[in-house]
């Protein structure tokens, strides 16, 4: 039985809001994603990196983020 902590921590970097593709606007991952992190292996957190790397290609960029009242457009 391997009880060594995963190598590979989570790339969330504090901006957690969810934007209108409900995916979150700091991290590029999805909610299932997010609450998912600490239970799968460091192979399908590779899988997850890979995948938001990709959505961050992907992404229009152009979110505009108001803290004051949690909001998030296009």
């Amino acid at each position: 039985m391997n009880i060594n902590p995963p190598l590979i921590s989570s790339p969330c970097i504090g901006q957690c809001l969810l934007g209108p593709d409900k995916i979150c606007i700091g991290c590029f991952r999805t909610i299932n994603e997010i609450t998912s992190w600490n239970q799968v292996d460091d192979e399908t957190r590779k899988v997850i990196l890979y995948t938001i790397e990709n959505r961050k290609i992907n992404s229009k960029s152009g979110y505009k983020v108001s803290l004051d009242n949690n909001s998030v457009t296009n």
